[in-house]
């Protein structure tokens, strides 16, 4: 029996660590996909994350297949060989605050991030008691829910619903 070729290596490693995490491998049809976008992080950031699990791989893809099988992971550190998952959540699209030096990759691009949550771009929320939007990583008001309704007396119909200017 012949040994396995070295490009086989990155494949095994990545079943042995499947393993470790208690996952069986899925089918290639089910296979989850993500797109990891480059961000950067803060220590103390990474430093408040409730969950995170560090591995031993020999490829960022293998650490990023690792992140995709871990529904809980939003963000992901690779370096050398050392592979951190964490349930930090940020934008990459985000201006990093300053002192985000630590290079990551993040699942969510253009998202607002409402308590700590990923808000996808166009989703509805209220926000402060109004109907708001999330639109380009900034949550603004939306109009176009606003309450319609028939106003009594001295109030009149803005956009916003009954007012009285006395």
């Amino acid at each position: 029996m012949s040994p396995l070729p070295p490009s086989l290596q990155p494949l095994l490693e990545l079943l042995a660590l499947l393993a470790l995490l208690g996952a069986t491998p899925p089918a290639t049809a089910e296979m989850s996909q993500a797109v990891w976008h480059r961000a950067l992080v803060s220590q103390a950031q990474l430093d408040a994350a409730a969950t995170s699990e560090s591995f031993q791989v020999s490829d960022e893809i293998l650490c990023a297949a690792l992140a995709n099988n871990a529904p809980w992971c939003h963000l992901l550190t690779y370096e050398g060989t050392t592979c951190v998952l964490y349930d930090v959540v940020v934008d990459s699209v985000d201006a990093a605050a300053p002192d985000a030096t630590i290079p990551c990759r993040t699942r969510h691009r253009n998202v607002c991030i409402v308590e700590g949550a990923p808000l996808p771009h166009g989703a509805k929320l209220v926000h402060d008691c109004f109907p708001s939007l999330c639109w380009n990583r900034a949550i603004i008001p939306n109009h176009d829910d606003a309450a319609s309704t028939t106003c009594d007396g001295d109030f009149v119909q803005d956009a916003l619903g009954c007012v009285s200017l006395n």
